[in-house]
């Protein structure tokens, strides 16, 4: 029998059972971050316009109309359509929110307030709301009216001059969707957090993440380091932090590991390991600050003798000494890895249309409580029926709004 101190979940429960969210995001975001809820238990009801659903539907798809965007980013949700300028769907809306814990959106500033749904009028209906946006450039400021996609997140950041190589060299996307991941993640914790303090504090609040805000918060040692000294760190725009920390290419053509050793207590190893014992000994070479400096003498002959075995024989040598090192792999590589599968971070599922697949799996695993990937992607409006059915609405009232175009 369980002692009164025992607080064990139930077994088979999840982390976010019982959590229900009404989501309005759409593209990367927002629907990455609901998507992360979902598969810790969230109930999610995705809101789609009627017919055509959301236009990421139509992102990243082939002939067979699959689209991978799509299906990563709004896994394990529940689809209700509805017309959102018809007073009608603007009921339901209301009626949905008394019943859920969290409102999540990524439209335009403005957007929501028009539509009838803003912070305020919606904590009417529930005041413990938590309320969650996601935008481009935060909630204050001369920008935060502007529309915005991940690469201008990027661009505001500064990402793309330091992935560049700095002022004087042309900018670079570091990642297409690097600035929506990193506001989903945000995102996503923001609403974490939320619900915890309303557990402790019994209130609902309004929280805002956005991608100028993400990308900051990813560079700040860079951003830091700028501040103070007036330039970027000097690796900025090399292949490699320092030689001792970066990338190689073996003795395959296009096969690459990468050295990640910081420890200056490394060198003479790497240098014995490399066969080039006459380094270590090297004054020119006999610090972190000295091989960065001398870095255009010092990686080619690096790169020489990396040349000289394949790849997993250069990994089993540095790792036997305690030297980080591993391979640059492509997304086959490392989906077939033992160590992607023995974590779980590539699953299998089994699509209704598309059949076998094999999906992202969850990155953050928890004893007791741990999520799964809830599902696949829902059809459009595939739930709109079940939705407004807990809602009270009969078959009949159902069919009558679908008739007049509402759902």
């Amino acid at each position: 029998m369980a002692s009164q101190h025992d607080v064990s979940p139930p077994a088979g429960r999840l982390p976010l059972d019982g959590v229900r969210i009404l989501d309005f995001t759409r593209f990367q975001q927002g629907p990455m971050a609901t998507a992360m809820l979902a598969d810790m238990g969230a109930d999610v009801i995705k809101i789609e316009e009627p017919g055509r659903g959301e236009l990421s539907r139509r992102l990243w798809s082939e002939s067979d109309g699959f689209s991978a965007f799509f299906e990563a980013l709004d896994r394990g949700k529940r689809s209700l359509t509805l017309d959102l300028r018809q007073p009608e769907a603007k009921e339901i809306v209301y009626a949905l929110v008394r019943r859920v814990d969290v409102v999540a959106e990524n439209f335009r500033r403005g957007t929501m307030e028009r539509l009838g749904f803003s912070y305020e009028r919606l904590r009417q209906e529930n005041p413990r709301l938590i309320y969650a946006s996601a935008s481009g450039f935060g909630p204050k400021g001369p920008h935060a009216d502007r529309p915005a996609y991940d690469v201008i997140g990027l661009a505001m950041s500064g990402i793309m001059v330091a992935s560049g190589g700095g002022p004087g060299h042309p900018p670079r996307q570091p990642f297409a969707g690097l600035a929506d991941a990193t506001g989903a993640m945000l995102f996503a914790y923001g609403i974490m957090l939320a619900l915890f303090v309303r557990e402790r504090f019994g209130i609902g609040q309004q929280i805002d993440v956005s991608l100028l805000g993400g990308q900051l918060f990813l560079q700040a040692p860079d951003v830091l380091y700028n501040l103070r000294y007036g330039h970027d760190v000097p690796h900025r725009g090399r292949r490699r932090n320092q030689p001792t920390f970066g990338d190689y290419e073996t003795q395959r053509p296009g096969e690459y590991l990468v050295l990640a050793s910081l420890d200056p207590r490394q060198w003479p190893t790497i240098c014995r390991i490399l066969g080039l014992p006459a380094l270590a000994e090297n004054p020119r070479y006999r610090n972190g600050h000295l091989r960065q400096k001398h870095a255009d003498e010092l990686e080619p002959l690096l790169e020489q003798a990396f040349r000289t075995r394949p790849r997993e024989e250069w990994i089993a040598l540095f790792n036997a000494e305690g030297i980080p090192c591993g391979p640059v792999y492509d997304y086959h590589e490392v989906a077939e890895d033992p160590q992607t599968r023995a974590n779980e971070y590539i699953v299998p599922v089994r699509h209704p249309r598309y059949g076998d697949l094999r999906v992202v799996g969850v990155p953050v695993q928890l004893s007791e409580t741990p999520g799964r990937v809830a599902g696949v992607a829902p059809e459009v409006g595939e739930h709109t029926e079940a939705v407004l059915g807990e809602l009270g609405y009969t078959p009949e009232r159902i069919a009558a709004l679908r008739e007049r175009g509402v759902i």
